[in-house]
């Protein structure tokens, strides 16, 4: 399954963007966050989801506000 874009409110009005990797057989769901070098849609990111997914494993990347 292709990543699925993903908006929500954070504090102070402020809203923040994700992507949802969720396979049909996911029994566990990792949230991952990017360090301060590198955003969401990193290679790196990308490639951790993936695998994780190829395991059926959920992952949840999000921004953090100073990157949007």
């Amino acid at each position: 399954m292709a990543d699925r874009p993903v908006r929500f409110a954070v504090d102070a009005g402020y809203a923040v963007s994700g992507l949802l990797d969720l396979p049909a057989d996911a029994r566990a769901c990792f949230v991952l966050a990017h360090g301060a070098g590198a955003g969401m849609t990193h290679p790196f990111m990308a490639a951790v989801a993936r695998g994780l997914a190829a395991a059926g494993i959920a992952t949840f990347r999000y921004q953090f506000p100073y990157m949007e």
